[in-house]
């Protein structure tokens, strides 16, 4: 009787083991800084990448037969680091089928261009460079947000409502944040004055 047991018992686990392998599994790389800038929104974002994921993958009808596995990585705002780990999720034997991240804006933009030569796509809430809206350059790069040149429209809108003639833009220095504030100097004309 303990035989036929045992035999009884590894063949219902073979069967589980080989139903729970009939689904495909297809893989996201997560990229963003949680080391080096956890103010980033890094935890957050890590729990509500893992609920998204575990919300799809319970529900049968969103992608029968396929199981979604997030892998998430910490870019520490590095450019070598970042690409490297894009190169490890790609070339590896799992089906990557889109990249998330990265948080920092200079890191994005040569993970972006890499991204079309490996046919994928990155997906990004956060980085901001006006850079990133050239689809020629980026073509498999999408913004979850608008960029923050999107704003400008909001920006004078709200000059012009409170009828401000001066206002002063506080920046940081580099060409992701200078891009911004030169057009919305642009769409500015009636301030100069």
């Amino acid at each position: 009787m303990g035989l036929v047991w045992r035999v009884g018992v590894g063949i219902v686990l073979v069967t589980l083991l080989a139903a729970g392998d009939a689904r495909t599994r297809l893989y996201i790389g997560g990229m963003w800084p949680s080391t080096r800038n956890p103010f980033y929104f890094s935890a957050h974002a890590d729990l509500a990448m893992r609920m998204a994921v575990k919300d799809v993958n319970s529900d049968v009808h969103l992608l029968p037969d396929h199981e979604l596995i997030l892998e998430l990585y910490d870019s520490q705002c590095n450019v070598g680091l970042t690409l490297y780990q894009m190169n490890q999720i790609l070339t590896s034997s799992r089906t990557a089928i889109a990249l998330l991240g990265e948080a920092c804006s200079p890191v994005t933009q040569p993970l972006a261009a890499a991204s079309q030569y490996w046919n994928v796509s990155l997906f990004n809430f956060v980085s901001q460079s006006v850079k990133l809206d050239d689809r020629t350059e980026y073509s498999r790069y999408y913004h979850i947000l608008p960029a923050e040149t999107a704003l400008n429209q909001a920006r004078v809108h709200l000059l012009k409502t409170f009828n401000w003639r001066k206002s002063v833009i506080i920046l940081q220095s580099s060409d992701v944040f200078t891009l911004v504030c030169c057009m919305c100097v642009v769409c500015c004309p009636y301030m100069r004055n």
